[in-house]
């Protein structure tokens, strides 16, 4: 996961449409790996502890990639989480309301905020 959430390096020495390219795929990858996690816990393939810890490294640095990833993810696990015979129920209700003091901060971007808003009006 650690290895595709980095940006790509070296898009100075391209054109503008290369970079855009690569922007492209490295943001598909990115949302690609988060969708296949989530999957992978739902099916019970992968612990959920590792959501949690993904989670928490998403929201430590809160910028624009890892809040669209952030709203990715909890969108595919958040149903699965959201039981009430959970475990990990209140560990997403405590996500979830540091995804509410994300967006009423003023460094979120319109399209994170969106994306957030959209996951929070979910449940």
């Amino acid at each position: 996961f650690d290895q595709n959430h980095r940006a790509p390096t070296g898009l100075d020495e391209l054109n503008e449409e290369e970079r855009s390219m690569q922007g492209a795929l490295y943001k598909m990858r990115l949302l690609g790996n988060v969708k296949l996690i989530g999957a992978l816990v739902i099916r019970k393939m992968m612990s959920a502890k590792i959501v949690l810890v993904i989670i928490e490294g998403l929201l430590h640095e809160p910028t624009p990639e890892s809040l669209e990833s952030l709203a990715a993810l909890l969108t595919v696990v958040g149903p699965f989480f959201d039981k009430p015979e959970s475990r990990l129920r209140p560990a997403l209700h405590g996500f979830l309301a540091q995804v509410q003091n994300v967006i009423h901060g003023s460094a979120c971007e319109p399209r994170a905020r969106c994306l957030l808003q959209d996951l929070l009006d979910l449940r």
